[in-house]
Order: C-alpha cells, then structure tokens, then sequence
C-alpha cells in the first residue's frame, strides 16, 4: 500500500481521473479537512471570519492540486485562500 506522500506525489502534472480517485481519502484527510479545520479556528478567534467556504473537487486537476476556500467579510469583501504544493497563498478582494 503507498503512502499518503508517495500518493501526493502521484498527483502533480495531469493524473488521471482513477489516479485522482485512488487518492481521494487522502486528500480529504490530508488537505481539505485542514483547510476547514483552519478556518474554523479563525471564525473561533473572530466571528467575522464566520462565513467561510471550501471548495470540492472538480474534475480538472488543477483543483485537486490547488485547494481554494473564500472567507467572506462582507457583500464585496473576500479573502481567499489557497493551499498548493507549493505553500499557502492569500489574496484580498
């Protein structure tokens, strides 16, 4: 059985759809579930960070390489973030 790493691995450039849905769980576990536990934590400490989303899967990859959420502040303000192989990227709106 791989590891959650070596599957992470498998996941850069273009995989295909069963390589994507082979890792899953893993990513579930590994990358959108801290994502949400994350902001939890800020609504927690400030409820104006309260109204937040985490995006799902798509079918294109760049979505399971990139996981993105949106904390809203109000009808024209965003922040969005986003976890990637490469870091955590924030960008206000």
């Amino acid at each position: 059985m791989h590891s959650a790493h070596q599957r992470a691995g498998r996941l850069q450039g273009e995989p295909s759809h069963a390589t994507r849905e082979r890792c899953r769980a893993d990513r579930e576990r590994l990358v959108r579930q801290p994502m949400i536990a994350l902001l939890n934590e800020v609504a927690d400490a400030d409820p104006r960070y309260e109204d937040f989303s985490v995006w799902h899967y798509r079918t294109d990859s760049w979505w399971w390489q990139h996981q993105s959420a949106v904390i809203r502040l109000g009808r024209k303000i965003e922040i969005g973030l986003r976890f990637a192989l490469d870091g955590l990227r924030i960008q206000g709106a």
